[in-house]
């Protein structure tokens, strides 16, 4: 098949989840034999020489929220998806970038990954809806999207979201929490592909080590970072020698940095930017993702169960369908530093609980959340469609 998969930026440009999975997924559907195509976002760093891969300069159907703009634009991206003639166009964009691409669906077999779902958030101009999920409404995940809600008119939200989503064929959807979001419309064209990881880890025991604590992934105030701090004085102030490594870029590194020098922790904390400098076969430690958002299918919490590295995480979104607390890792409580403290604690007194959770993360994994499991039922899909 010829497959042309779309995705805002392509990695090494950003390693977010949505394009880290696009790649992972284009690398093993080439290896498989079919001809890939990448259309992704004009960037400064085009470091992947690649003919199959299409940088497109104009930037307005990325997220442009206005009609007659976003149909002009969209007769280049035609043209281009024209000249390569794919069987398949898959999408790999968060919803606010996902408005210009959905025209395709009136021209190509389109499938659309739902990495995220803020697109639902024109639902809430709609009373009955407002009210059901009240409580959204004061969440940080409604915060911070509220600003495409209230850029997007009535006539734009029924030309690209009411008319396109219905054609596309099918709607991939990362986990069990985002589906039941997608179900509120009623569509029957919904699918349930977990993301995958590559199984890039040796098979031996992996060393989960509490007094070390990592936590990789984007460094963002909805991420809960600050509160994995907090644990972190706690131990200290209980004369536990314990060292956070947090690894990765964002828009909150500096406010960390802040809250990590006024709780005078400097010494217990290290901040490598690069994600591709720590390799967790090689760290000994385990991995904490306190976020205070709904996650839908963390990569970082993939990769990590692919290591047999212990996690803890908060009961967000997707993620207690990754982690399973006292099977292949621990669950918290969102903001809940005391709980961090505790489960630290309570994994340095018992070993053998150390190697229980850790056995049962890798062979979670492996059942579950491999990439070539995924690739499997992305292939199935693409064959039902066609």
């Amino acid at each position: 098949m010829r497959i042309l998969q779309i995705t805002e930026n392509f990695p090494p440009n950003h390693l977010g989840g949505a394009e880290i999975s696009c790649k992972l997924i284009s690398e093993q559907l080439e290896k498989r034999g079919h001809e890939i195509h990448v259309l992704t976002n004009y960037c400064k760093k085009q470091c992947d020489k690649k003919s199959n891969i299409i940088y497109f300069k104009n930037k307005s159907y990325w997220g442009c929220n206005d009609s007659k703009d976003l149909l002009d634009d969209y007769a280049e991206l035609k043209k281009i998806a024209k000249e390569i003639k794919p069987d398949v166009i898959h999408l790999h964009l968060y919803e606010n970038y996902l408005h210009g691409t959905m025209f395709l669906a009136r021209d190509f077999p389109l499938v659309y990954t739902a990495h995220n779902y803020t697109f639902l958030l024109p639902n809430y101009l709609k009373i009955n809806y407002f009210f059901k999920n009240l409580k959204d409404f004061f969440s940080i995940k409604f915060l911070i999207f509220f600003k495409h809600l209230i850029l997007l008119d009535r006539n734009y939200i029924n030309k690209v979201i009411s008319e396109n989503l219905p054609l596309i064929k099918k709607i991939i959807i990362p986990s069990e929490f985002a589906k039941h979001k997608f179900e509120y419309f009623k569509f029957n064209n919904l699918k349930l592909i977990y993301n995958g990881i590559l199984n890039s880890y040796p098979k031996n025991a992996a060393k989960n080590n509490p007094d070390e604590i990592l936590y990789f992934g984007r460094i963002e105030k909805e991420k809960g970072i600050k509160y994995l701090i907090k644990s972190i004085k706690q131990l200290m102030i209980l004369h536990e020698d314990i060292k956070l490594t947090l690894v990765g870029e964002g828009n909150y590194l500096n406010t960390i940095k802040r809250i990590i020098k006024k709780n005078n922790i400097e010494d217990r904390v290290k901040i490598i930017k690069k994600q591709d400098e720590i390799n967790l076969s090689e760290y000994n430690g385990i991995v904490i993702y306190p976020s205070i958002w709904d996650e839908n299918c963390s990569m970082s919490i993939l990769e990590a169960l692919s290591a047999g590295k212990i996690v803890i995480c908060t009961a967000r979104g997707g993620n207690p369908e990754l982690v399973k607390d006292l099977f292949n890792g621990l669950i918290i409580n969102e903001r809940d530093y005391n709980a961090i403290t505790k489960k630290i604690l309570i994994l340095k007194k018992y070993t053998g609980l150390r190697k229980y959770l850790s056995y049962n993360a890798k062979n979670m994994y492996n059942e579950k959340f491999s990439i070539d499991y995924q690739v499997n039922q992305l292939e199935q899909t693409y064959r039902e469609i066609l």
